[in-house]
């Protein structure tokens, strides 16, 4: 898996089709890319709530990887 850290670059809850509630804009993040969505190319991300969830990358820039 390529792990790196992301930030989250946009107002999140304005985002259609995923929960974002346990992101905060401007926080950074753990992702890998997830193999079982690797088609789409999600990332899966550990948020506050302490689960890993997949969201679109645009979501996000990369800070370190």
């Amino acid at each position: 898996l390529d792990k790196m850290k992301v930030i989250v670059k946009e107002e999140l809850r304005e985002k259609a089709g995923c929960y974002t509630g346990d992101l905060l804009k401007g926080k950074v993040y753990d992702a890998v890319w997830d193999d079982e969505y690797d088609r789409m190319r999600w990332l899966k991300i550990i948020d506050e709530s302490g689960e890993d969830y997949v969201y679109p990358p645009e979501m996000f820039e990369i800070v370190e990887e």
